[in-house]
Formats: structure tokens, sequence, C-alpha cells
């Protein structure tokens, strides 16, 4: 296979992916609704601005009072008839699994108050031709579902917005949860030691 054409199957993977997500999300959410719909949508959830593509603060107390932050989605108009869609106003949290290793946060609970330790900076699988790090892959595939998702009206909320970050499962957690989601997606790619597997 040239490059060309191997550049080309990453591509058409991609695509796929970010697809089968969207009809999945469809499917279950198109007969959800909030308790409350008249419940505004909370105005804490915001993203960091500038070049270093930080992670986007939804804690209601930012951790760094310093970091300049806006509204998230607030330069992005909707498409025309996104308050039609099912997934319109819908807070969904995608979480890039993995991260940087040299940025690992060490052992870690493996859940708030739990006792089994387990270690916070999981490396994951890499490709076997592009030797592409797994982290480095979900973050390709988790913006392009964010702009996906934003087109059909939805609120997307990012653990990590940047290769050079690691968080542990914990603040992972932390930021869905402050964010009050509807849904929250873990994009992994797992791997395997048999090279005959293929497939999703």
């Amino acid at each position: 296979m040239n490059k060309i054409s191997f550049y080309r199957t990453t591509n058409n993977m991609h695509k796929r992916v970010v697809n089968v997500f969207l009809c999945i999300l469809i499917f279950f959410l198109s007969g959800c609704g909030r308790i409350n719909d008249a419940t505004p949508i909370p105005n804490d959830i915001k993203e960091p601005m500038g070049s270093d593509n930080r992670i986007e603060d939804i804690t209601p107390e930012p951790t760094n009072p310093d970091s300049t932050i806006t509204p998230n989605n607030q330069n992005e108009p909707l498409n025309e008839g996104a308050k039609e869609k099912p997934l319109y106003n819908k807070i969904i949290c995608i979480d890039p699994g993995h991260g940087n290793p040299d940025k690992a946060t060490g052992n870690e609970q493996i859940a708030p108050n739990s006792d089994k330790i387990q270690f916070g900076g999981a490396y994951g699988t890499q490709g076997v031709v592009t030797k592409t790090p797994e982290y480095a892959l979900n973050m390709i595939v988790s913006l392009k579902l964010k702009k996906a998702l934003e087109a059909e009206g939805s609120i997307v909320v990012m653990t990590r917005m940047s290769d050079e970050e690691n968080l542990s499962n914990i603040e992972r957690a932390k930021i869905g949860n402050d964010a009050n989601s509807d849904l929250v997606i873990r994009i992994h790619a797992d791997g395997n030691d048999n090279k005959d597997v293929r497939g999703l």
C-alpha cells in the first residue's frame, strides 16, 4: 500500500468512526430529554482561548484564575435548523483517552472513595505501520466528533484539547459531572497482540 492510499484509508476510517458515534448518539438521545427542560444551560461551561490549546475548564471555579476563558461555542454559528435536531442543547462530554506519558499523574484511585489503586498515566497502544500513539489518534477522532456534534447543535465539553495533557480518571469524570453532561463519550483505539485482527 503506498502512502497516498494509506492516508486515504486512515482518513476514511476516522470519518466512519465519527459517523458511527453520531448514529449511536442520535438513536439513544432522540427520545430523551432533561428532567426540567426550562432549566437554562449552566453559564460555567467554558473553554480557554489561546494558542496553548489547554483543557477546557468547566468547573464552577477555575483552577487557574488567570486563565482567559469564554463560553463554549460562542463564536461558532449553528447550522440552519439545528434547534429541531435531537442533539440540540444536549451537553456532551468527549474524553480523548490517555495522554502524554511524560505528563502522567502517577498512581491514583480508580474512582472517588475507592481503595483500589492503579497507574494513572497509561500510554495506550500505537499504530503498527504509522507508530502513531493511541493518545494522538484519540485526539484526532475526538476533535472530528466535536465538530460534528456542534454542527448538530450540541454543547461539547472536552476533557483535554492537547496531546501534552494526561489527566487522571477522577479528573476526567469530574469535568463531565461538573458540566452536568447528558452524555460522556470516552474515545479509545484499543490494540491487539494478534496482527490478523481487523475492524472496529
